[in-house]
């Protein structure tokens, strides 16, 4: 119930209204509908802006605003809602699928997060993480706003089976690293970039994301080999393009010694400067004979790939395949058959 210009009444206490998002255009504010439509377009806001979601407004005259923008691969979100139900039932996540991870970081008033047999409540300061491939429900119980990060799972570069023990749960915002990654993710609602910038941001969005789960999970506890052996190649494949992506910068990115990554890579006979270039030229090789790449120079898709001198790449790709890329692409380009050998090499 509105109290005067700029204030709330929410119970007996009278307190000031949140300010309505203004990141980019808004995709909906249910103001502009009447009373009875809100709910429905409100769920309809939400299920498209997230996953598939079942909405039960908690007044009548129940209100929601609802921004958004991309950053990358990233989907950020500053919703203000009053109080009402959302609800991912095993019905729609059967349905519907959707391979997400949701961050929320509580900015005003509050809610409470039920998955996976644990349940957690979002305040000002609070980060909280979700998972869509499994049911879920948040309890809004009255007006409250929030930041929301949507992303790919396969995103954050944690074990998925470490991360699901986390769900509906509060976070540390209280650590030194909570009370760096609180604000810097809340205040990506306010983040007005695109492009190669937005890429970044997103990139550091989902580094500081890893790092707190990481602590929380406490990391430094070894993982199974395999699971190391899944975290760093799958990293490694997401990272070829980077030139600098080598024995040392590996290691540091999973906080482990150059030896102790050589060493796993060794158990699975192979070096760790071999398979990413094996993989850097599997993925050069893939690309000289894609048609939608025909017009790429040669030296342009090797350095996509991460090489950085060409002369090298030249030599590595003859020593590989018997022949020159420029004849590689030009043998196959002639032939209407698939590429030989596209299984990857370990």
């Amino acid at each position: 119930m509105t109290a005067g210009a700029g204030w709330l009444i929410v119970g007996a206490e009278m307190v000031p209204e949140p300010r309505i998002p203004t990141i980019g255009s808004p995709l909906v504010d249910t103001a502009a509908h009447p009373p009875e439509d809100r709910g429905d377009v409100w769920e309809h806001a939400v299920s498209n802006a997230f996953v598939p979601l079942t909405i039960t407004p908690g007044h009548p005259t129940f209100r929601g605003s609802l921004h958004a923008r991309q950053l990358g691969p990233v989907q950020v979100c500053d919703l203000w809602a009053g109080a009402h139900t959302a609800e991912r039932t095993a019905k729609l996540v059967a349905q519907s699928g959707g391979d997400f991870y949701k961050v929320g970081v509580g900015v005003s008033g509050s809610c409470i997060v039920r998955q996976d047999g644990r349940e957690s409540v979002i305040g000002p300061g609070s980060v909280l993480l979700y998972d869509t491939t499994r049911p879920y429900r948040v309890e809004v119980p009255r007006e409250h706003r929030i930041i929301l990060l949507l992303f790919p799972r396969q995103a954050l570069d944690l074990p998925p089976q470490r991360v699901a023990t986390l769900t509906a749960s509060t976070l540390p915002g209280s650590t030194a690293l909570g009370e760096l990654v609180t604000p810097f993710l809340a205040g990506l609602a306010e983040a007005d970039v695109s492009g190669p910038a937005a890429e970044r941001l997103a990139a550091g969005a989902l580094n500081l994301v890893a790092a707190l789960l990481a602590e929380r999970l406490d990391l430094s506890v070894p993982l199974s080999d395999d699971l190391m052996w899944e975290r760093i190649t799958q990293h490694a494949d997401r990272h070829l393009g980077d030139p600098d992506l080598g024995p040392p910068a590996l290691a540091a990115a999973h906080h482990v010694s150059v030896r102790q990554l050589q060493r796993l890579f060794h158990r699975r006979g192979t070096t760790v400067s071999g398979w990413l270039r094996r993989r850097r030229l599997e993925q050069v090789r893939r690309d000289l004979v894609d048609r939608a790449l025909a017009d790429r120079p040669i030296w342009a898709l090797a350095s996509r790939a991460g090489f950085a001198d060409p002369a090298h790449f030249s030599r590595a790709f003859r020593a590989a395949y018997g022949q020159s890329p420029r004849d590689y692409r030009a043998g196959r380009a002639a032939s209407s058959g698939p590429a030989d050998g596209d299984r990857a090499a370990g």
